[in-house]
């Protein structure tokens, strides 16, 4: 006698198998994670004037936000003079570029390109603005 009743289990499982494996592959793929903005940080060092006017001590000042549309303006003025300062701009270089550092009008130059972008500056008077624009880079798709 023939096994019949095992074999017409065997298939019956077989069959179940192939239809779960169908239902899984007939499903819409569930939509792409949505990436979250990028973050970009300044970091100003500087020396300032003290209280008293005197003399200057090392101070820091900063700034950061999301690049949430397509571009980012952090502006920062500081309430004291600063001299011999640097700007440090921090972000994702991948996915943000940094367009400008001005100080009032004046354009301060990046060091590096591929770095964090990082300029300088020798005097900033009270009530001069520290402007960093950084924009989203458009990612090259395949």
């Amino acid at each position: 006698m023939w096994p019949w009743t095992s074999v017409r289990e065997r298939l019956d499982l077989i069959a179940a198998q192939v239809q779960t494996i169908r239902e899984l592959v007939s499903r819409p793929a569930p939509p792409p994670a949505r990436q979250p903005s990028p973050f970009v940080c300044v970091l100003v060092d500087a020396e300032a004037m003290s209280s008293s006017g005197e003399t200057f001590t090392r101070t820091t000042l900063g700034a950061s936000g999301y690049v949430k549309d397509r571009d980012l303006t952090l502006t920062m003025t500081a309430f004291r003079p600063l001299r011999r300062g640097r700007v440090i701009v921090f972000c994702d270089l991948e996915l943000v570029t940094v367009t400008g550092i001005f100080a009032g009008i004046d354009v301060l130059t990046s060091t590096s390109p591929t770095e964090a972008p990082t300029a300088f500056f020798d005097d900033l008077p009270v009530g001069v603005k520290l402007t960093v624009l950084a924009a989203r880079r458009k990612l090259d798709v395949y």
